[in-house]
This record gives C-alpha cells, structure tokens and sequence, in this order.
C-alpha cells in the first residue's frame, strides 16, 4: 500500500482547478501517486486551510497571479511556518525577475502555463516520493 499524500491546489481560475483536479484525480486511480486533493481558490482561503491543517499538508500546488493572497506570499507564510510542505508555483509568465522572485519565495519547484499535465505529475512526484 502507497502512502497517502494530501495536496492542495490552489487557483483563482475555477476551469484550470477543475482540469488539474480531474488529472491528479485519474492519476490516483491509475495508481500513479496516492493523493488526497484539497482546491482553494485564492492564496488567503490556501493559508487559512494550512493554518488550520498544519502538517497535514504534504505539497501545495499553486498560481502565482491571485487576488488576495499571490502565490509568492503564499509560499513565504508557508516555508517560514511549516517548512516541510513541499511548494510548486506555476505562473504564466516566466521570465528572469519572476524566477528570482520564485527562489526568493522558497518555492520547492516551478511550473510555467501552458504546461503539459505529466509534467506537473514528474514534479509532484518527484518532491515526494
């Protein structure tokens, strides 16, 4: 038996949450990665639920670009409360200000729109397995 990992998605945009959340979810029942998916729709409502679940959280997968809370900020709270949740920032826009900004944050690994789903998969995975 696989460990169960809890992962929580956070998007402003409620097509890309329901896509992601389709993907991770056909992946558990492939039994590519056992997860346990949690979507929140802005930064703020994110922090809310960490605080709320502490370690209960293995990696969050967030925008950057939110209203609120942004993803930068986001990863900051998180890094410096609960360092060993995992954090994967995806953006739109990837250019060298934002990767130093992704760094900065402490962000674990990065992820620029478009992108193909098995990517992210790889990513997840290999933060946490």
């Amino acid at each position: 038996m696989s460990k169960l990992y809890k992962l929580l998605l956070v998007d402003d945009e409620e097509p890309i949450r329901t896509m992601l959340l389709n993907f991770l979810s056909r992946a558990k029942v492939k039994e590519l990665i056992d997860l346990e998916i949690k979507e929140c729709a802005n930064g703020a409502e994110a922090w809310d639920y960490i605080s709320s679940e502490g370690a209960n959280v293995d990696i969050v997968v967030s925008d950057i670009n939110m209203p609120e809370l942004d993803g930068f900020e986001l990863t900051k709270r998180i890094k410096t409360t609960y360092p060993k949740i995992k954090v994967i920032l995806m953006t739109g826009l990837l250019t060298d200000k934002q990767f130093q900004k992704i760094v900065s944050a402490g962000a674990d690994g990065y992820i620029a729109k478009p992108f193909e789903l098995k990517k992210l998969l790889e990513i997840i995975k290999g933060l946490l397995v």
